[in-house]
This record gives structure tokens, C-alpha cells and sequence, in this order.
């Protein structure tokens, strides 16, 4: 997740990626953007996961030097060899009246999640 807020602030600009399993056992991954300001959770764009990985590498990333769209995209990673990318179709802004942002990172896991949806998360932030 990208944070914009600061020195116990919320912050408006707030974007991140979401591995969630649904009540239908299906793995999803959602590209999120949080408003904690408005307490609101908006989702940007979401994509059904393949269960028969057992990693995957999440990425955010800022378009250019001199634009503040950030992408998400995600590569299966099996035996140590990353497949191809899927980029997320929908951009989205950051830095909408800062010129910062904090990288925060959490992780939750549901007891009832069987061993062989786990999934590893290798996470890369590339900013120009």
C-alpha cells in the first residue's frame, strides 16, 4: 500500500493491492484505492487469481518522473522463475496535493485458508 498521510494524519491518496479469498473459495486480487479521510475503500479493478501458483509478485509502480499515475501489476512465481506480468488495465493518481508517500505493508491470513491456496508475496515498488 502507498500511505500519503503523515505525523498521525490520514491521508486521501492511498493505493494498494488486496489478495482475498471470497466466501466461493476463489482467490482474488484487487488494485484498491483508500480514502481514510472519507473512511472509504474503492476497488480500482479486480482479477481472479489462479490457485495452482503458490507465489506471487505484487508491483506498484509510478508511470514516470514527471506523472503520478502508479500502475499495479502482478507475475506468478513458480520454482524461483517469474512468469509473465499482468498489468491492470486501470491507472490510478497518487499524489494529489503531496509530493510523498509512505510504503506500509500488511498481511492477514484467515484461519480456514487450506495450505495449498497459500500464496508468498514478493513485493517490488519502482518509482522514477
Amino acid at each position: 500500500m502507498l500511505i500519503d498521510g503523515t505525523g498521525g494524519i490520514p491521508g486521501n491518496d492511498n493505493l494498494g493491492m488486496l489478495v482475498s479469498l471470497t466466501p466461493f473459495n476463489d482467490l482474488m486480487l484487487q488494485f484498491v484505492r483508500f480514502d481514510f479521510l472519507a473512511e472509504i475503500m474503492s476497488v480500482i479493478e479486480e482479477i481472479a487469481l489462479e490457485s495452482m501458483h503458490n507465489q506471487i509478485a505484487l508491483t506498484l509502480d509510478k508511470t514516470t518522473s514527471t506523472s503520478n499515475e502508479i500502475t499495479a501489476s502482478f507475475a506468478y512465481v513458480d520454482g524461483g522463475s517469474f512468469g509473465a506480468t499482468t498489468l491492470f488495465a486501470i491507472k490510478d493518481t497518487i499524489f494529489d496535493g503531496e509530493n510523498f508517500t509512505h510504503v506500509q505493508f500488511f498481511a492477514a491470513t484467515p484461519a480456514s485458508i487450506p495450505a495449498t491456496l497459500s500464496i508468498f508475496v514478493f513485493i517490488k515498488m519502482g518509482f522514477r
